[in-house]
């Protein structure tokens, strides 16, 4: 160290300063790593109760993906209603009235789409249409 001191006064000091900033860092990135381990387990443990309460239920695991996709539905015709209104408002009348009406159309779509491909399920598998198909145990496991 003395020889640095020699060749440029102050550099010692200035190592050192780098060596904690250094230092700084790298324990803010396992600070953050560990912070997100956390949430992911936390996370883990949240599906891993769902699934302990379902009990390998098919009906009980079709109810929460429908209700997923009810919201997803929801947050795409809200978005479409306010891009609409907005563009309304701006004299954008029929670009408004695409991006407003637009998403209802396609949801629908999906809907009749949907719909149509349960009762090719329900026909192919000889179920009754005013029953919902069963899911057999090895469909359940992907």
């Amino acid at each position: 160290m003395a020889e640095y001191q020699d060749l440029e006064p102050g550099s010692v000091n200035r190592i050192i300063v780098m060596a904690e900033k250094q230092q700084e860092h790298d324990h803010g990135l396992e600070a953050a790593a560990q912070t997100h381990d956390h949430l992911m387990s936390a996370r883990g443990q949240r599906f891993a109760l769902v699934i302990a309460l379902a009990g390998g239920n098919a009906r009980l695991f079709d109810t929460l993906r429908n209700l997923r996709g009810q919201r997803f539905a929801l947050v795409i015709a809200l978005a479409g209603l306010g891009l609409g209104g907005y563009l309304l408002a701006n004299d954008k009348s029929l670009l408004g009235a695409a991006a407003a009406f637009g998403p209802f159309g396609v949801l629908v779509g999906l809907f009749i789409w949907g719909e149509r491909r349960k009762q090719r399920q329900r026909r192919t598998r000889g179920a009754s249409p005013s029953l919902p198909p069963r899911m057999t145990d090895h469909e359940g496991e992907s």
